[in-house]
C-alpha cells in the first residue's frame, strides 16, 4: 500500500490491494470484556464509577497508516508515490457496548474529549505528521466498522487538498489585497467600531455589555481573566446536543 499524488489534482491517494476484505462481524464484541486486546491498546483514560477505563484509544485493526518506516518519496511517471505513514486509530467513547456520546453522562463525554485531546498532543511530537483528524461513521450507509461506539483518528504526513484549500481562503480574506474593496470596506469597518468601543469605554463601565462583539479583544486584553473562564465552561452537553441523531 502507497500514497500517490493526482498530478491534475494535486490530492493524495492510498492505492494498493493488500488490504483485506472487511470481515463478518461477530456476536463478540471485540472492544468489551474478555475479548478486547490488549496488546493494541494505545492509550486509557482511568475509569469512573468502578470501570476500569472511561476512553480507550487502539491500533486500528486494518490500518491504513502506519507509524513504523519513512515515506521514501519518489517520482513514478506521471505521480509522487511515498509510503502510506502516519498513525490510525480507534477511539472508544465508551466501555459500555451502548453508551453512545449523544447519550453519556457529561463526565463521560469529557473523559472521551480528554482522550482525543492527549492522542492530538503525543501525535503533534512526530514532526512528520502534518495533519491529524477525528471523525466519527455512524450507520451502515456512512461506513461504520464497529458496534462499539467508537470514533477514529488519522494523522498523515500531509495536508488534505481541500484543507489547504480552505487555509489558503480564509487567509486571502483574513488579510487581503490592500486594494480590493472589500479589504477597504473592512478597513472602514475596523475604524468606525474602534473609534465607538473607545468612546463607550471611556463614557461607561457598561459598554462591555453593550457591544461584547466590538469589544472582545479590548476585553481579553484589559482582564485576562474573562478568557481563563471561558475556557472552564463545560463542553459535554453542545457535543452531546451536536451529535444527536
Amino acid at each position: 500500500m502507497e500514497l500517490r499524488k493526482d498530478p491534475i489534482t494535486r490530492s493524495w491517494v492510498i492505492t494498493g490491494d493488500d488490504v483485506g476484505e472487511p470481515t463478518p462481524r461477530s456476536e463478540a464484541c471485540p472492544f468489551c470484556g474478555a475479548t478486547a486486546d490488549p496488546t493494541h491498546v494505545i492509550a486509557n483514560l482511568p475509569g469512573v464509577d468502578g470501570s476500569a477505563w472511561s476512553a480507550r484509544s487502539l491500533v486500528h485493526p486494518q490500518a491504513l497508516y502506519h507509524i513504523e518506516g519513512e515515506p521514501a518519496r519518489r517520482g513514478d511517471g506521471l505521480y509522487d508515490c511515498m509510503g502510506s505513514v502516519g498513525a490510525h486509530e480507534v477511539l472508544l467513547e465508551n466501555p459500555r457496548h451502548d453508551g453512545h456520546i449523544w447519550n453519556a453522562r457529561d463526565i463521560e463525554v469529557e473523559q472521551f474529549l480528554r482522550l482525543a485531546a492527549l492522542r492530538i498532543q503525543d501525535l503533534k511530537r512526530d514532526s512528520r505528521f502534518k495533519y491529524v483528524s477525528i471523525f466519527k461513521n455512524h450507520g451502515e450507509a456512512a461506513g461504520q466498522e464497529f458496534d462499539h461506539p467508537t470514533s477514529q483518528l488519522t494523522a498523515t504526513i500531509f495536508v488534505p487538498r481541500r484543507v489547504l484549500y480552505e487555509l489558503r481562503a480564509g487567509r486571502e480574506y483574513f488579510v487581503p489585497d490592500a486594494n480590493t474593496s472589500r479589504a477597504k470596506s473592512a478597513a472602514s469597518s475596523a475604524t468606525f467600531w474602534r473609534r465607538r468601543s473607545i468612546r463607550a469605554c471611556a463614557s461607561s463601565k457598561i459598554a462591555e455589555t453593550t457591544w461584547p462583539s466590538a469589544l472582545m479583544l479590548r476585553a481579553s486584553r484589559m482582564r485576562p481573566g474573562l478568557c481563563r473562564a471561558a475556557m472552564k465552561l463545560p463542553l459535554s452537553a453542545p457535543v452531546r446536543r451536536a451529535l444527536a441523531p
